[in-house]
Formats: structure tokens, sequence, C-alpha cells
């Protein structure tokens, strides 16, 4: 009896492994021999604030990840010198070069800074990309399925009366009204 439920649970690993779902890119990972951890955070270089969705990739090898909430990720990635860049929308990449020993755990903190221009262009504007809507399309980019986000900004530029007016903008919602007697339509999505 133990042997099946063993088996069991080695086949359901398995199948979890290969469709990549058994664990998230900021989960505990373990190196395997003659590899090494890269832990690290990815921030905005002026505010500090964490970058999620920034992906994370090691140049040469498989590993790739996108940071969590809070900005972090880790990494396993066989031992010796590496190049990682980091790339998040409306920010310059960042190339951190590291030494990674087998067994051991590298540190990299990554601060990103906005994308700056420098050619003689002269242009008046608040911002390029407005943060909150630059990290709804970075949600969007970066989301392992098809998504639309709204950011908040967005939702106030929008000439609409309420929330629901403004979600008919996404597409593939609707929106609907049923007649009542006597009374206002109910409205819906």
């Amino acid at each position: 009896m133990t042997s099946i439920i063993r088996r069991v649970i080695t086949r359901a690993v398995s199948v979890l492994v290969l469709l990549d779902v058994a664990v998230p890119a900021s989960a505990q990972v373990t190196p395997q021999q003659g590899a090494g951890v890269i832990d690290g955070r990815v921030v905005d270089a002026v505010s500090s604030e964490p970058l999620q969705g920034a992906k994370v990739v090691v140049t040469g090898s498989a590993g790739e990840a996108s940071t969590d909430r809070d900005g972090r990720f880790r990494l396993a990635v066989p031992a010796g010198d590496h190049t990682v860049v980091v790339m998040y929308l409306g920010r310059k990449d960042a190339i951190v070069e590291t030494k990674v020993v087998a067994g051991a755990t590298d540190r990299l903190d990554v601060k990103m800074a906005m994308v700056s221009f420098e050619e003689s262009v002269t242009v008046t504007a608040e911002a390029l990309i407005v943060e909150s809507q630059e990290r709804a399309l970075n949600q969007q980019m970066t989301a392992p399925n098809i998504t639309n986000v709204v950011s908040a900004d967005q939702i106030g530029s929008f000439p609409d009366r309420n929330a629901a007016e403004t979600t008919q903008r996404i597409p593939g919602v609707m929106q609907f009204a049923v007649p009542r007697a006597g009374r206002s339509p109910r409205r819906g999505i």
C-alpha cells in the first residue's frame, strides 16, 4: 500500500514540475550538486519601492524568474560567472555580473532607474508612463495567462459615471440593462 501511495505522489510531483507550477519563482529554491543560488530584490532607484513583475534572466542558462510583490526573486544556477539581466517596462535594463559558488547563495540587490533620453529633444510632459499604468502594463506582460489590468489612473481618466461603465472598456466585458416595469433598469456586467 505504501509503495502505491509513493508512486502516485511521485507521478503527481513530476506532472507539476513538467507544467512548471510546482514552485513559484519567489519560493525556496534548492541548488543541485555543483550549483548555487542567486537571491535578490529589485527596487526603484529613487523611491526604493519594490518592482513587482520585473523579469530576471541569467544569460547562458535556462534561469529566468519574475519578481514577487516584494520585488524578490530566487534562482538556482550552475556554479561559475554569470550575467544577470533585469528588465522592467519603463526602466533601463540592469545588467549585473556575479560569481556563483556551488552550494552557496549569492545576494543581488538591483536598483532600476527610469529610462532617460540622451538626444536633444525637448518634451514637456508630467511623465511618459504614469507609475500605476507602468505597473499595470508590467503585470499584464508577465502574467502566465491572458490578463487585462486597468490602473486607477486610467479609470480616473474615463468619462464614465460608475465602475460598471468603466469595465465595459475592457475587451470581453459587456454591460447590460434589464428593463423593469415602473422602475429604472437593473444594470449588470
